[in-house]
């Protein structure tokens, strides 16, 4: 699913350094594009919210509203406060484009709202980004004197591209900090860790700005593709994206094994360990040029130490519509947590419990939810009452299923990021996944129709994958369009087939994943029972790497 807005929790007023002539106050809590923003109140004072659609800030000031700004001011308001790390941040224009959103497909309802690409992804075509760095920053270490693998479940790989193997090195090396001028393209290319997707387009971009990686402080990662011939490795730098003055930049060293080059590195932990997203530039040492080669095979693989069990919390948003075979909200919960553990059997992946909540009990917001009235959902991960009734005290640190229903978006039975990143959703950012019990197939119609309680807990299997990393094992056409990058057809694992009837037929009853968990179409509560051995890999990876 393609995000359109992304949420960033800040500690203070940032707009302090932003000429008010060039800002507007919003009184409304609605934008311009339609995106809730909530009421700007004290405890939200300093949280900013990143429209792409817009290109545009809406900040929660003192005042109690919020104030709107475009990207190109606020950047260039940040640079004059930063740090010398940064010396000046400037956007250029360019025309607006509007992000490509899946159409519903016309022979019944599709499972998510549009491709399920990750986290906060740039993906609209906007503008192009230019930044300069000093050349202060730290050496994020790597050396060929000391590689080890990172635990004993990556010591073989059954991918499909197994060919590329998951290595960690931690020995130290020194390198000659350059200053890097990172020009970005129109076009982000976002890349997570332990996607195995082909990536052909970050083999064009990683070098030059064209990607960011998106990974988790604390985590430790290794970014690696073919080395090119008759060069030298370049030195990896990394430049996080972010409004804050103490913006953070990395310089990693390259290990040449294998016919690849590896960089290695260990994020620092931060104060929530939330998503981070870095930009991405190779240059040469020798004379500070920037590395002008493709990197083929890019691959970024991560590990981390948290458990592989986790809780989820069913959060039923107002009255609860119940299912077609009139299962009730108890039996809802029960079923799935059993659903998710079949899911995820086979693996070292458990769901302790499945907590079963309501919004009208929730303890700062309940009044805010009615028990009589059912709850339609937004097609639009950023909405407040999402992230307020994903803020419970005594339920953090686990996977928030919101349950309304219906999603006000024909054919659509939920949605979710693709690597959600963070299980606590006082922290900020997205903990949860969108679901309904019932879909509409009309929007102008009153008519909606009931979902059984298979097909639901199916469905919210399926979105949970998303949100742990997975693609779809066959790409549509509007996945590739999101990813902006159409070599991405399939997940790139060797145990899911791909089926090119997703594109070229609506008969896609004889393929060959038609019934894996992460298929891009609803299984009418008959998909296999439990996702493939290298999804379940894939996952318990990701898992690990979310503090939890």
């Amino acid at each position: 699913m393609t995000i359109l807005a992304s949420f960033l929790a800040g500690c203070s007023d940032n707009t302090s350094s932003i000429n008010p002539q060039e800002a507007a106050i919003i009184a409304s809590q609605t934008t311009e594009s339609g995106y809730d923003l909530g009421a700007c109140t004290a405890d939200k004072v300093g949280t900013e919210v990143l429209v792409y659609e817009e290109m545009a800030y809406y900040i929660c000031t003192q005042s109690g509203a919020w104030t709107h700004i475009s990207v190109r001011d606020y950047l260039a308001s940040d640079a004059e406060s930063s740090s010398s790390e940064v010396s000046a941040v400037t956007l250029s224009s360019s025309s607006s484009e509007e992000i490509p959103t899946e159409e519903s497909s016309s022979s019944g309802p599709s499972i998510d709202s549009s491709s399920e690409s990750s986290g906060d992804s740039s993906n609209s075509g906007h503008s192009d980004v230019e930044a300069s760095s000093s050349s202060e920053g730290t050496i994020l270490s790597s050396s060929s004197s000391a590689v080890e693998i990172s635990s004993s479940s990556t010591a073989s790989v059954a991918y499909s591209s197994s060919t590329i193997p998951e290595l960690f090195f931690t020995s130290t090396a020194s390198v000659q900090k350059c200053p890097v001028s990172i020009s970005a393209s129109s076009s982000m290319l976002d890349i997570t860790p332990n996607d195995w997707a082909a990536q052909d387009s970050a083999g064009h971009r990683l070098a030059n700005g064209g990607a960011y990686l998106r990974v988790i402080p604390g985590g430790s990662y290794t970014l690696s593709f073919n080395k090119t011939s008759g060069h030298q490795a370049p030195v990896l730098y990394l430049q996080q994206i972010t409004t804050r003055s103490n913006r953070k930049t990395y310089y990693v060293p390259a290990v040449d094994t294998l016919g690849r080059w590896f960089y290695s590195f260990t994020l620092p932990e931060s104060r929530t360990n939330a998503l981070a997203s870095y930009l991405t530039a190779l240059y040469n040492e020798s004379d500070c040029s920037l590395f002008a080669e493709e990197t083929p095979q890019v691959h970024l693989s991560g590990f981390g130490s948290y458990s592989s069990h986790f809780e989820v919390n069913l959060i039923i948003m107002g009255k609860y519509m119940g299912t077609s075979d009139g299962l009730s909200a108890e039996a809802l919960a029960e079923a799935l947590e059993s659903r998710f553990n079949l899911a995820f059997a086979g693996s070292d992946v458990t769901v302790d419990k499945v907590n079963l909540l309501y919004s009208t009990d929730h303890p700062t917001y309940g009044s805010s939810f009615s028990e009589d009235e059912p709850y339609v959902l937004a097609a639009s991960l950023y909405q407040t009452d999402y992230e307020q009734v994903s803020n419970w005290s005594g339920y953090e640190n686990s996977l928030d299923i919101i349950l309304g229903y219906y999603i006000n978006k024909e054919n659509v039975l939920g949605f979710a990021p693709r690597f959600g990143a963070s299980l606590n959703g006082s922290t900020g950012g997205y903990s949860y996944v969108i679901i309904g019990t019932h879909y509409k197939s009309d929007l102008s119609s009153s008519k909606t129709y009931n979902q059984s309680s298979d097909a639901i807990v199916e469905t919210i299997v399926h979105e949970s994958g998303h949100y742990l990393g997975l693609r779809h094992t066959s790409s549509s056409m509007n996945d590739m369009a999101n990813t902006i990058d159409k070599s991405n057809v399939e997940d790139g694992l060797g145990d899911t087939p791909y089926c090119a009837a997703v594109n070229t037929s609506t008969d896609y009853g004889n393929c060959g994943d038609r019934y894996n968990l992460i298929f891009p179409y609803s299984t009418d509560g008959y998909a296999e029972d439990s996702y493939t051995p290298n999804q379940l890999e894939l996952i318990q990876k990701n898992l690990m790497l979310m503090e939890h």
